[in-house]
């Protein structure tokens, strides 16, 4: 054999050797760690999913419930979705039909979803299925989501034919002229086997290098736009459950706090009443300001234990106006404030205990924006042919622009003692019963917040 020959042989047998081996086991990786980020991805999507179905499936809304599920199957990577009873029949798949109605899928998810209260997969060809309770008390429902891996799979091993066939191809080319080439496609798959590493890790900050090779280009390309959804349903599910772990801790200190507070107000007011001619004008005022300290904190503690309570509605008729009357009376209006009640009045259909807390919020905001120049809180209602319109306007320094999108955010607060939860109870409250909030600057430059209530709400 020529010496050329035994060189080529001699360099291109162990680059193609090396080229096939690495490339499997390159493909091999990327395939499981595609899989588990899929897997994380798609369990992330039934997290959120399951959040935000609760409140229609606890209220029985079942075209909400239907509005959600089609959203969630115009994800691409989506394949079906369904809620299931507790006992496994179909409640519902989103469409209008619903064929499979009060039927009990036949398949083992199904059979261990019934069983299970934590969220649970299976792989089946070329679809994860996973499932995933639906609990507020009990659990109530089961969400199922058929999520695809044909097309990462499609890309996978696109891309690695492709390589193949450049590795050989270079191989019988030029020995080693090949290997260096092998090396400008196998550097970039190291570069994406590490970033799907750090995904996997939870580093979702990922700089690609650009590649000659359009599949590996549109494969990192994926794994971006995967990296930044998964980043994204990570955030809303920390904020999700930071939330709840916020709400349910501070509720138990608010509890705590509530007895306290009523003591030391009960304290003061028979110490005001009982030495009342002998207190000095000093002692007088440090009352005045212990009262005042004391309002504010169970002003907090009562933001923190209405955004903390979740309690089914309890609807009845009564007069607008008639609940305005009983939160200014249940407040303490200060003399430099002028309420200016409407001149109409309507009849709305609510809980009346959860629109007073609403009603206090607002007020609440108000006299704090107002402060201690003379203000004016102006009330207004109009009753239209599809929804009731009540506005809230003050006459204080407003809401700065960059502020409006985030009043209603949790935790966020433009007042220094505030605790961010007072508005977001507010607006929760509003939508359970099927309204809208809206903050704004009115023309007059103070703060108006407008809440609309359906029409068709209150002929129920």
């Amino acid at each position: 054999m020529k010496l050329t020959y035994k060189l080529i042989t001699i360099i291109v047998i162990p680059i193609i050797i090396f080229a096939v081996t690495y490339q499997i086991s390159v493909f091999y990786i990327i395939e499981n760690q595609t899989k588990e980020l899929t897997l994380s991805e798609a369990t992330s999507l039934i997290k959120l999913g399951s959040q935000v179905i609760r409140n229609p499936l606890y209220f029985l809304d079942v075209d909400a419930t239907n509005e959600i599920i089609k959203n969630m199957v115009l994800h691409p990577e989506v394949i079906s979705v369904q809620v299931l009873f507790p006992d496994g029949r179909v409640f519902t798949d989103g469409s209008s039909g619903n064929p499979n109605f009060n039927e009990i899928p036949d398949d083992k998810l199904t059979q261990k979803s019934i069983e299970s209260n934590e969220i649970i997969h299976e792989f089946h060809k070329d679809i994860i299925r996973i499932s995933s309770p639906i609990i507020i008390t009990e659990k109530i429902r089961i969400l199922q989501i058929d999520y695809t891996l044909y097309k990462l799979d499609s890309i996978l091993l696109e891309s690695m034919n492709n390589l193949l066939a450049i590795s050989f191809l270079t191989a019988w080319t030029a020995g080693l002229a090949g290997y260096f080439f092998s090396r400008s496609i196998s550097n970039p798959i190291k570069h994406l086997r590490k970033s799907a590493h750090m995904i996997s890790e939870g580093t979702f900050d990922i700089k690609l290098e650009n590649t000659n090779v359009e599949e590996l280009q549109q494969l990192g390309d994926d794994l971006k736009k995967m990296a930044k959804k998964l980043e994204e349903s990570r955030e809303q599910l920390t904020k999700s459950e930071r939330l709840s772990s916020i709400g349910e801790t501070a509720s138990r200190i608010s509890q705590d706090l509530r007895n306290p507070l009523q003591l030391l107000q009960s304290s003061l007011d028979l110490l005001e009443s009982k030495s009342k001619e002998k207190l000095d004008s000093n002692s007088t005022r440090y009352i005045s300001l212990m009262r005042d300290q004391i309002n504010t904190m169970t002003h907090l503690v009562n933001d923190v234990l209405d955004f903390a309570r979740v309690k089914p509605l309890k609807l009845e008729s009564t007069s607008i106006t008639k609940i305005f009357n009983q939160v200014i009376n249940s407040m303490k209006i200060p003399k430099n404030i002028k309420i200016s009640l409407p001149k109409n009045d309507v009849v709305l259909f609510c809980d009346v205990e959860q629109i007073k807390i609403a009603f206090v919020n607002l007020f609440s905001n108000a006299i704090n924006s107002i402060g201690e120049s003379e203000g004016e809180i102006i009330l207004r209602v109009n009753e239209g042919d599809e929804k009731i319109t009540i506005d809230f306007e003050d006459s204080g320094a407003g809401i700065l622009p960059e502020d409006l999108n985030r009043v209603f955010e949790p935790l966020f607060s433009s007042k220094p003692d505030g605790v961010g939860l007072g508005l977001v109870s507010c607006k929760t409250i509003i939508q359970q019963h099927g309204g809208t909030i809206k903050a704004s600057n009115a023309s007059s430059g103070g703060a108006l917040f407008t809440i609309t209530f359906p029409k068709k709400l209150q002929s129920n």
